[in-house]
This record gives structure tokens, C-alpha cells and sequence, in this order.
């Protein structure tokens, strides 16, 4: 329960800091960053209790790499990469918390957060005013992030929340794009690709209640947040637990070379746009983002592209290189490649979703994967399916 209780809390935090700031007015930057820090260090006080498993042994190996990449980093620039080592830990710990966990504790915990999210969403879309007197996301992200409120922003949500014209839209809501219990819309989107991918994984062990909340929940939100990458892997979920049924050999084979084409075709678009950021859809913000990557330098690699982060926060492959070095890098792809085995259906599924999932964010941005109010559900997962590998049967077998 308390692995729960903090995975819970890492979810919920700045849902519950922003309804605290809305009433009272009490909440700053540095409680944001002393409560992540206070969850991070709860999971690894859990892990050393607990004691190391047989099966840490590659997600160690990852974090060694990050240490080696902390340590070029400060002596490229003298700075200590406190955003990546923050990025990766909640990679790890997360994921070595998942692997203790109780299975039941775990659907439940899924449960109460969808149930809370989608309870939040209904209100947010019923009436604006009381979602916005229940959190101030805009003047929360104010206190907090220094994110000031603009002019034009008169209903008092986050700034990018609100609806651009042009932008895709599903036309179901129009008024904002949604943002439920994350406040802002970016986090929502990707909380529903993760309750998509959870769903579809372990879709066989769900109770039908629990399915019909998570259906209308990903439905609803995201026709609400008219998020195009959370809606991609929505479908990509379907064809990924019919292909997992019928042929785990593509799924497989899909899984070991999604990254390498996801940055190719990413790579093709970009050039043939001559890298020109030429609005906010798929070939403009993939045009951007791999302009950026291509103009790294072989320092940048070394860990001398710190001071770039400024400027490749919409550019995936871009920062992830520039904020963690190459070594880093690799070494997060080889872990989240490699880490399940394919001895199950549901490590064959998890493990390919993950890859899809990472794979596009990273062509558009790729910050989310590491949020505290996304990660926590999708590395636990990852986790718990790890302590569940089958070590004497192929995948064929439980399909």
C-alpha cells in the first residue's frame, strides 16, 4: 500500500498543490520540487528495504550510465545535470517499485486515479468556471513555473489549453482542450496513451466496471484534448492486441524496429520540408524537431550541449541527446528494448507499446515520458509485468 500511496501522490500532487494554491495561496516552485524529490527518495528507501533483485541488474546497468553521463556533463560545463538525473530516476525507481508491487494494489490504485480523472474531466467540461475556482491552473503555473498569464487568457486555464484556431480538432468540444486533474493538456493527452496501453495489456485480468471506465475515459478525453499522438496510440492499441493474438512474431519484429523507422521516416519528412517549422501540425513540429537534432555536434554528444536545452525543449531526439549525452541515450534504449522478455503476451504487448509510445513523443517532444504525473503508472507497469516473466516458456504459449 505504501508503493501505492506514493504513486498515487506522484500522479495527484499538482492537482492537489494547485486546489491548495486556489484557496489558500501557499504553494511556490520549491514545494513542487521538494515534493518530487521527497517521492523519488520514498521509492528508493522502498528498493533498499526490499533489497536488490536478480532482475535490477540491467536497469542498474542503465543507471550507471546515467552517473557516467552526470560525470561528462559537469566536467563539459560545470553544472550538475539535475534534469536528467531527475528524467532517469523516476525511470528507474518507478520501475523497480512496479516490480514489488502487489498486482491487485496496483489495478486498484488505476482504478481510483481514472475514477478521479474522469470525474474531474466531467466537471472541467461541464462548467469552466468551476474547474478554474477549484485549481487556478493558469495563475497555479504562474506561482510555480513563472509562467505568466497572457492578455488573451481570460478564462484562467493554461495558457496552451486554450483552443488555436487551425490547430486539429475533433469538433466534439471546442471550447479548450482539456486537462482534468493535470491542468494542463499536454500531461492529460499523454495520461490517456498510458491508460490506453494499460488497458490494452491487461485487458483479459480487468472487471468489466473497470474496462467501461477506462473505455469512456480515453474516449472522452481524448476527443476532449484533441490530442493527436495520445489518439494514434489509442488505435496503434487495437491493432497491437489483435497482431499480439494472431501473429507475436510481427508484433516482435514491429517492436525491434519501430525507433529505427519512426526517426527515419521523421528524418524524410523533415528534409523533404527543407526542416522548416511550418505550423502546429505533424510535418511542421516533426520538421522542427529534427532540425534541431541535426544541428547537435559531436560535442553535443559528449555532454557539451547543456547549454542548448534552452532551445531543443520541443526537439525529442534532440534533447534527449543534448540533456544526457549519447551514452545515457543508449543506454535508456537498450533498457526499455530489452528489459521484458517476450515470455508473455502481456510482456510482448507492454513492451512494444512502450516503444511506440516512446518512439512518437520523441519525434515531437519527448519530456512527458519522464513527467511525475504520467511516468509513475506507465514504469510501474513495467515493472510488474517484469516479475511476472515466465523464464521457461516462449511467448506462444500464453497467447
Amino acid at each position: 500500500m505504501i508503493i501505492a500511496a506514493i504513486a498515487f501522490l506522484g500522479v495527484t500532487y499538482n492537482a492537489i498543490f494547485a486546489f491548495i494554491y486556489s484557496h489558500i495561496g501557499i504553494i511556490n516552485e520549491g514545494h513542487v520540487v521538494l515534493a518530487e524529490l521527497a517521492l523519488s527518495f520514498a521509492c528508493i528507501c522502498i528498493i533498499v528495504v526490499n533489497g536488490i533483485k536478480k532482475d535490477d541488474e540491467l536497469i542498474i546497468a542503465f543507471g550507471a550510465t546515467v552517473l557516467i553521463s552526470a560525470v561528462l556533463i559537469y566536467i563539459a560545463s560545470s553544472l550538475v545535470a539535475m534534469n536528467m538525473i531527475r528524467n532517469f530516476l523516476i525511470v528507474i525507481v518507478f520501475t523497480m517499485v512496479g516490480f514489488r508491487i502487489n498486482k491487485q494494489v496496483f489495478h486498484q490504485l488505476i482504478y481510483v486515479i481514472s475514477a478521479i480523472v474522469l470525474a474531474v474531466l466531467v466537471i472541467e467540461m461541464s462548467s469552466v468556471e468551476t474547474y478554474v475556482g477549484l485549481f487556478s491552473p493558469a495563475k497555479y503555473y504562474e506561482a510555480t513555473r513563472g509562467l505568466e498569464v497572457q492578455e488573451f487568457n481570460d478564462k484562467g486555464l493554461f495558457g496552451n489549453a486554450l483552443a488555436i484556431e487551425g490547430r486539429f480538432n475533433f469538433g466534439f468540444f471546442n471550447s479548450h482542450r482539456t486537462s482534468s486533474i493535470f491542468l494542463e493538456q499536454v500531461s492529460f493527452a499523454n495520461y490517456l496513451a498510458v491508460i490506453s496501453i494499460y488497458t490494452t495489456v491487461f485487458w483479459q485480468e480487468l472487471k468489466t466496471n473497470r474496462k467501461v471506465l477506462y473505455i469512456a475515459l480515453i474516449v472522452l478525453g481524448v476527443t476532449t484534448t484533441n490530442s493527436r499522438t495520445s489518439s494514434t496510440i489509442a488505435v496503434i492499441c487495437l491493432i497491437f492486441y489483435q497482431l499480439s493474438a494472431v501473429s507475436p512474431m510481427i508484433l516482435s519484429f514491429i517492436k525491434k524496429t519501430t525507433l529505427i523507422m519512426v526517426f527515419s521516416t521523421a528524418s524524410f519528412v523533415a528534409f523533404m520540408n527543407d526542416f522548416v517549422y511550418s505550423g502546429d501540425n505533424f510535418v511542421g513540429r516533426t520538421s522542427l524537431g529534427m532540425s534541431h537534432f541535426f544541428e547537435l555536434t559531436l560535442l553535443d554528444y559528449l555532454g557539451f550541449g547543456w547549454n542548448k536545452l534552452n532551445f531543443l525543449w520541443d526537439s525529442g531526439f534532440g534533447y534527449l541527446i543534448a540533456s544526457s549525452t549519447i551514452f545515457s541515450a543508449l543506454g535508456f534504449i537498450v533498457f526499455f528494448h530489452a528489459y521484458l522478455k517476450p515470455t508473455s503476451r502481456k510482456a510482448l504487448l507492454l513492451s512494444s507499446l512502450v516503444v511506440i509510445y516512446i518512439s512518437l513523443n520523441w519525434v515531437i517532444g519527448g519530456n512527458a515520458i519522464y513527467s511525475m504525473k504520467t511516468a509513475p503508472i506507465l514504469w510501474m507497469a513495467f515493472g510488474l509485468v517484469k516479475s511476472e516473466e515466465k523464464v521457461t516458456h516462449p511467448v506462444e504459449s500464453d497467447l
